[in-house]
This record gives structure tokens, C-alpha cells and sequence, in this order.
């Protein structure tokens, strides 16, 4: 337990302090803004304040936690033993050069994204306007470092505190746009397709697709069963989500009220957890969400509690708050379909903070690292590249004791290729959890 004395408790600065002490290092803690309080007591000390009280751990307080506005920040940037800061400063008689809090909030609230700015096609938040991007920090869990600075001045002042040191842990999650190639999509969608095939001389995909429909070769995205066996293989239980949406322009699975929809989803929740991928207009339109929601409540005869927007469409907050008043706990959508990295900048599930109404939810917040279309439609790069940065944030998440979070496609894996790389990604992961063990 530790005391932290502040000038002001806000709503912001509760939430803060509860994603880093409990959330991160956890540890429990005491607000206080009694100086007297803060004095008398024998338990270790911070203060978060704008001048030290005694000789506490004593970290710089910025305006931000104090605020109730929206509005733009000058952000000073600097570094400390290699990590970018944000909300720097030179102020000496702080512990820490930069205001850990402040730049955690800031990150976590995705408090940029309330804030005008030039969105893309889909009308999703660009990162390339980030402060992640523009200080070169995206492909690095910084809030988590943030917590391990806090920690480290927490066990030098105080050797006696006890803060467990957190494990790695590793969700693999699929988004289910499409779950087959040729079969089930019903006469007209084949048709079309056909004519589209011959038109365009791609007469080897028109191959495909008849020897697929006279079953005379398996449909390329029906990767379920392989799926099954290499996450039974690792002893690993992942995350599926079904796009169940009405057909259109980018909604395009097979018919929600298929039969063998039914059968495929109720087969994968043996050995898989279940999700809704709300289609590509649900953000804005909420009654559409909850039917959606609704039918995947049907198929599996339970309540679902958690989603990824298709596309990755977040509109903040709406979007959210949207899925809040449909029972969702838990969403996946926390990265950017254009850039691989830490879109929040953490490698730790937290809950979603509303900052225009000022205050925690409870719709907490999985946000990942890696997806492969971002790779193979985006960056237009290689299994080889795709590997290093997999490598790469496996062990910035193991370092900091994070969730590693993937994200993949069903039909990813018509290529051999992508089958031997997703299964070095479990090899890599077993390791490092069999270590934490």
C-alpha cells in the first residue's frame, strides 16, 4: 500500500492512477489531499503535485488530470533510458523527468482522437496524425514503461514494497469477414462472380471455383479445422469473431441466417471463444449493432460480451458508448488497420474512459499490436518482415509483463506459408509462458 498526496481528486486522475497502481503494477494505494494526512503517515509516499512536500517520491503534476475541457495540448517531448517521453519537462526537483500520468491518460483516453483532425476513407482516426507516430514511439508499449519507472522508484525508496512483477500472456483473435471463398454465398453472388472471372481472363480462379462448388477441393478460406488442431496443439483457446452484418459493399460473409453459418459457429465454440464483428456501419447506427449482436445471441443460445469492429471502425466515443448499451464488456478494435503498433500505447487491457462525460466504464479495452493485413495489404511486405515485428513485439510485451495481442484472418491462410509463420508465433509465445510459469 502507498499514500499519494495530490492537490485535487478528479475523475481522470482516480482513473489514471487506477490503470498504472492496479492495473499495472499492482499495487494498492490511498488519495489523499490532506496534507497532514500525508505527513503523519508511515506508509511509502508519492506526491503528484506541483512543488514536493518532504522528501517523498515526489513526480511533477502537469494540468491535464486537472481538467475538465478537451482541447489541443503542447506536448514537450524527451527520452529516458531509451523510451520516448511525453509531457516532459526540466523541472530537477521532480523524481522523473516527465509527467507519467499526464502521458498515460493522454494515450490511453486516446484523448487526440476527440480532437479534430483529417480522417481516412473509412473515416477512422489516421495515425499518421498520432503523437505515437510523429515521436516514433508506436511500436513501443510506452505506458507500460511509463509504470516500470514508477515501479523502480517505488522498491529503490522503498525495498521493503512488495509489487509482483506481472506475466506475459498472449490472445490470438481471428476476424471471421469471410468464411468461405466459394461456398454458401447463394446463386447470384456465385454468378456474378463467374461472369467476373471470365471477363477478367482469370481463368485459373474460375478453376477453383468450380472444382471447390463440385467438391472436388476444399474451399481455401475453410481453415477451421486446422485452426482447432494447431491452438489444441499449443493447449491455447482463441478468440473468434463472426461478421454476422446484412450483405454490402464491405460486409460480404455468407448469410447470417445460413444453416451452415450456424453449424460453423456453434462448431468453433468447442474450442474457441466467440465474438460479434459488428459490420462496417454499426459505429454510427446502434439499433443495427444490437441486431447483429442479437443474432450471434440466438446461434449460440448465450449472451455475447465481446466485439472487434469490422474495419477497426472506432468513432470516439460514440462507438464505444454504442456498444456499452448493447452489454458488450469487452472490445478488440485498439489498433490500426494501416499501421502495426500500439495504437493506445500500452500492451495492458484498461477500461475505456468517456471524456466528454467524465468517467470510467465498464467496457474494457483489448488493444493489439499485429495484424496481418496490415502487412500483406498496407505495407505490402513479406513473411519475413511480418516475423521480425511479431518477434519484435513478443518481446517488448514480455519485457514489461504485457498482453500480447494478434490479430488474423481466416482466409490468411490459403498460403502454406502464413500455416508455419502463425504456428512460430505459438512456438514463440509457449516459450515465454512456460518461462512465466
Amino acid at each position: 500500500m502507498i499514500l499519494i498526496f495530490t492537490d485535487k481528486i478528479t475523475n481522470r486522475l482516480a482513473y489514471t492512477f487506477d490503470t498504472i497502481f492496479k492495473g499495472i503494477l499492482r499495487i494498492d494505494y490511498k488519495i489523499t489531499a490532506d496534507k497532514d494526512i500525508f505527513l503523519g503517515t508511515d506508509l511509502p509516499k508519492l506526491s503528484y503535485t506541483t512543488w514536493p512536500i518532504a522528501d517523498e517520491i515526489f513526480i511533477k503534476s502537469s494540468s491535464l488530470l486537472f481538467e475538465k475541457e478537451i482541447e489541443p495540448q503542447f506536448i514537450e517531448c524527451g527520452d529516458l533510458n531509451g523510451i520516448r517521453l511525453i509531457f516532459a519537462h526540466d523541472y530537477t526537483q521532480s523524481s522523473l523527468p516527465f509527467d507519467p500520468f499526464a502521458a498515460t491518460f493522454f494515450l490511453i483516453s486516446r484523448y487526440e482522437e476527440y480532437l479534430p483532425s483529417k480522417k481516412d476513407q473509412h473515416g477512422r482516426f489516421d495515425p499518421i496524425n498520432s503523437v505515437a507516430y510523429k515521436e516514433g514511439f508506436l511500436e513501443t508499449p510506452v505506458v507500460d514503461y511509463y509504470a516500470l519507472f514508477i515501479r523502480q522508484l517505488l522498491l529503490e525508496k522503498y525495498p521493503d514494497l512488495e509489487i509482483p512483477k506481472r506475466k506475459f500472456r498472449f490472445i490470438a483473435t481471428f476476424d471471421i469477414d469471410n468464411a468461405f471463398a466459394y461456398l454458401h454465398k447463394g446463386f447470384w453472388r456465385g454468378f456474378l462472380a463467374t461472369i467476373k472471372n471470365i471477363l477478367s481472363l482469370d481463368f485459373k480462379a474460375l478453376a477453383k471455383r468450380i472444382n471447390v462448388l463440385k467438391h472436388k477441393q476444399n474451399d481455401p478460406y475453410d481453415s477451421f479445422e486446422w485452426l482447432q488442431s494447431i491452438h489444441e496443439k499449443y493447449k491455447l483457446k482463441p478468440i473468434l469473431f463472426f461478421l454476422l452484418g446484412d450483405y454490402g459493399k464491405f460486409d460480404k460473409n455468407i448469410p447470417h441466417d445460413k444453416e451452415v453459418m450456424h453449424e460453423l459457429i456453434n462448431a468453433c465454440s468447442t474450442w474457441s471463444d466467440i465474438g460479434i464483428h459488428p459490420s462496417y456501419q454499426t459505429p454510427l447506427l446502434p439499433n443495427k449493432l444490437k441486431a447483429e449482436i442479437k443474432r450471434l445471441n440466438l446461434i449460440l443460445n448465450q449472451i455475447t460480451t465481446r466485439s472487434r469492429q469490422h474495419f477497426l471502425r472506432i468513432m470516439m466515443p460514440i462507438a464505444y458508448r454504442n456498444l456499452l448499451q448493447s452489454n458488450i464488456t469487452e472490445d478488440y478494435t485498439m489498433g490500426y488497420a494501416s499501421m502495426l503498433g500500439f495504437r493506445a500505447g500500452t500492451c495492458t487491457p484498461y477500461y475505456f474512459f468517456d471524456i466528454e462525460k467524465d468517467e470510467r466504464s465498464l467496457l474494457k479495452v483489448y488493444p493489439f499490436c499485429f495484424m496481418d493485413s496490415t502487412v500483406l495489404y498496407y505495407l505490402m511486405k513479406d513473411e519475413k518482415v511480418a516475423m521480425e515485428k511479431i518477434t519484435q513485439f513478443i518481446e517488448e510485451t514480455n519485457y514489461v509483463g504485457g498482453t500480447f495481442v494478434t490479430l488474423f484472418h481466416n482466409e490468411t491462410f490459403v498460403k502454406v506459408i502464413w500455416k508455419n509463420l502463425y504456428e512460430e508465433i505459438l512456438k514463440k509465445t509457449a516459450t515465454h509462458l512456460i518461462e512465466e510459469e
